[in-house]
């Protein structure tokens, strides 16, 4: 018997407690149901888990047919324009001059994102770029998932 999927969390201290609703429609939608498992039911499973949006990046790691020796991996990162842009978590305070909750994200040219300290006299700034080989999944008014695709021939 070889394993057909893995789902890793990439939290530091995930909260098991957040992924139930995650697992329990995971569990009822592809094994009792046989809903086929792709990147946009993938992510509207991961929907269900409001609360790994914010804090974790996940992994699935899957035969793309039951005989294929390797398994492919599919990274999904969680993105909001003013919370997580393009997946990249943001500082809780600035660097520079060590303010709290003081980075505001603007748009930038193409699909860039600034990140700027408005603290007065403070220069931080830093650009947020779309990250190479990540294509948004499932878009919502709550963000987007991306997700990059690796291996698995």
């Amino acid at each position: 018997m070889q394993v057909q999927r893995v789902v890793c969390f990439g939290a530091a201290a995930l909260q098991a407690c957040m992924s139930v609703p995650f697992f329990m429609s995971f569990v009822s939608s592809v094994y009792i149901d046989g809903v086929n498992l792709d990147h946009t039911h993938f992510a509207r499973l991961l929907s269900c888990a409001s609360m790994l949006n914010r804090h974790s990046t996940v992994l699935l790691y899957a035969r793309k047919t039951p005989d294929q020796p390797a398994l492919q991996l599919n990274k999904y990162r969680w993105s909001h324009k003013t919370v997580r842009p393009w997946g990249e978590e943001l500082p809780l305070q600035c660097p520079e001059c060590g303010s709290i909750a003081s980075l505001k994200i603007k748009a930038g040219q193409g699909a860039d994102l600034h990140g700027t300290c408005e603290m007065t006299g403070c220069p931080f700034t830093r650009t947020y770029t779309r990250p190479n080989g990540h294509t948004a999944v499932k878009s919502v008014e709550q963000g987007a998932w991306l997700v990059s695709v690796e291996g698995g021939e």
